[in-house]
């Protein structure tokens, strides 16, 4: 019918609903239920940049990694790791979804900027160990390509490859930033590579 298939115009629409009711946009559009303005801000797929508030950023993770590989803990990291949970709250982040473990929890590694950092050999020797550029970055590991994402990352960011769980994430933007097609399998294979390394090394 003059040149148009039908069936490929009601997928890219539907995909188009679908993207709208998975952004902040969506809470503005009328006839939704509260369960489906909530979802909007709320659902996130591995590969999207959410926002989370609490768990303490990077030092807590990297501690959480620590213990759930049973590494034993010093009195003064453990009271350190005391200090970060309590202030928790007051910390915010940018993260990268691994996976979704329910409707509100999720597998996330932290996006930092490390203070403006632009290249990775001014990091700590932990945070250099975890960490892969993303964005204008410039590359770090050495000769390993930046992460791209969508739309364009702007300044110093790194993925800091320890996975944590995390709940209640939000929306960053009125977009849904969020890893190019084959980038999450990068991250996935960075992360499990960091780790055994990681879980290997007398800590």
């Amino acid at each position: 019918m003059s040149g148009v298939d039908l069936r490929w115009e009601r997928l890219r629409w539907a995909y188009e609903f679908e993207v709208a009711m998975r952004t902040k946009s969506a809470s503005t559009l009328t006839g939704l239920s509260s369960e489906e303005r909530k979802k909007a801000q709320c659902s996130f797929e591995p590969g999207e940049i959410a926002h989370v508030d609490g768990g303490g950023g990077v030092n807590a993770a990297f501690y959480e990694f620590l213990d759930h590989n049973k590494f034993p803990l010093t009195p003064m990291e453990r009271q350190y790791m005391r200090i970060l949970i309590s202030t928790a709250p007051d910390i915010s982040k940018y993260c990268l979804v691994l996976q979704r473990l329910s409707a509100d929890t999720f597998i996330v590694c932290y996006i930092a900027s490390f203070g403006g950092v632009v290249y990775g050999a001014n990091l700590s020797p932990i945070t250099r160990f975890f960490s892969m550029a993303m964005g204008d970055t410039p590359p770090w590991p050495p000769n390993t390509r930046p992460l791209h994402v969508f739309p364009r990352w702007f300044g110093s960011g790194f993925i800091f490859g320890v996975p944590v769980v995390r709940k209640n994430l939000t929306k960053t933007t009125h977009s849904r930033p969020c890893l190019a097609h084959g980038e999450l399998q990068r991250v996935r294979t960075f992360v499990a590579e960091r780790l055994k390394a990681g879980s290997q090394s007398p800590i």
